[in-house]
């Protein structure tokens, strides 16, 4: 009952983002794919088709998998008594928060499965998306805890992301890379990113349950 009760909330909230909640679902199902038809139009079923598609999966996804959720913690952080959040009892906060994200990857299963069908490692590509997007998540959540507004939390946000696409040199904590996922053992650095977005997660939610005490 419980789970049935947060995806409701997490459903709603995304509705009730009006237009600003089919970007997501643009950037993984319009954006993304025309840009793959022009590499295949021009190149075909092959490397460079593939490089695009880790290319611009990369740059886009993991970004937007933060979407939903930053408006959902909007009203968390500066609403002012939306009504949603009376339901919710004082865990409400992470449990929409990561089914709302939860939401967002569910949505991009399609998508691989049509890559999957050109290139079987796209199963590993899913996961490391996963894995990159639960990173931001971590990220987005700690710093909305900690900064205590959502605007400001973008800042840090942005600086990591630019760091990613500028930054040429190998780190376990930055993701964006144009290297292919070969086998399982490919994925460890982006476990040990996955496992620092929950420890991300788990302690923006502690700075959540202070802020809830203090008030």
């Amino acid at each position: 009952m419980l789970f049935k009760k947060y995806l409701r909330i997490s459903f709603v909230g995304i509705k009730a983002q009006h237009i600003f909640a089919i970007v997501p679902v643009a950037v993984a199902y319009v954006l993304i794919p025309l840009i793959n038809l022009l590499f295949l139009k021009k190149y075909g079923v092959g490397y460079d088709l593939y490089i695009s598609i880790i290319c611009f999966t990369q740059l886009f996804l993991p970004f937007f998998s933060m979407w939903w959720v930053f408006f959902m913690l909007r009203e968390y952080i500066e609403g002012a008594g939306s009504e949603l959040l009376y339901v919710c009892d004082k865990n409400g906060q992470i449990i929409v928060t990561v089914m709302t994200w939860l939401i967002y990857i569910v949505m991009l299963i399609p998508l691989y499965i049509v890559y999957f069908i050109c290139f079987r490692m796209m199963t590993l590509e899913f996961v490391r998306i996963v894995c990159e997007s639960l990173l931001m998540l971590g990220l987005l959540y700690i710093c909305i805890n900690f900064l205590k507004s959502t605007s400001l939390s973008m800042i840090p946000v942005f600086v990591y992301i630019i760091a990613n696409i500028s930054t040429k040199k190998e780190s376990v904590f930055l993701y964006y890379t144009l290297d292919e996922i070969t086998g399982v053992g490919s994925l460890k650095k982006y476990f040990a990113q996955a496992l620092f977005g929950v420890m991300l997660l788990l302690t923006g939610e502690i700075c959540s349950a202070i802020r809830r005490k203090a008030s």
